[in-house]
């Protein structure tokens, strides 16, 4: 009788530490889940207050993305840019509104989309207005792309 006791008691402090091992498991994968929704979800900082990492032409953007778009990449992506150049075209689609900005290319330019307090703005813009925007670029496409676009100066 002694002995089937001793091997139940044993038995339950197995179950004890693998329950526990589940716990605390299923706590830790709750809160990497909660870690990466909060990346995924976060709000767009407003980048009127934000200074640029790079103040530039649409034109030399484009430049530096054709000549060498890993070196580009590694420079521009991530990075907070201020963009000069002149309205190719500005378009309302979506529920989004993007400014394309002229470069050299006559197929391609700077896609600037805007951040929803910028919409307002954009309805005053131009084609061949010169125009200042400020936006997180995320590479090259077939565009140069800036995310959470603001107008600076229209």
């Amino acid at each position: 009788m002694s002995i089937w006791i001793m091997h139940l008691t044993k038995s339950n402090k197995m179950m004890m530490s693998r329950r526990k091992i589940v716990i605390i498991g299923g706590f830790l994968l709750i809160i990497v889940i909660l870690i990466a929704l909060l990346q995924v979800f976060k709000p767009a900082q407003n980048l009127h207050k934000v200074k640029p990492d790079y103040t530039l032409t649409s034109s030399q953007l484009f430049a530096d993305f054709s000549e060498n778009e890993s070196q580009a990449n590694a420079k521009y992506v991530g990075k907070i840019l201020l963009v000069k150049g002149e309205i190719k075209e500005v378009i309302h689609a979506n529920d989004e509104k993007v400014i394309l900005l002229k470069t050299e290319d006559i197929f391609s330019g700077i896609s600037c989309r805007l951040t929803g307090s910028e919409f307002l703005k954009a309805e005053l813009l131009n084609k061949n207005q010169s125009i200042a925007v400020k936006g997180q670029c995320s590479g090259k496409l077939i565009d140069v792309v800036l995310n959470n676009c603001v107008i600076i100066n229209y």
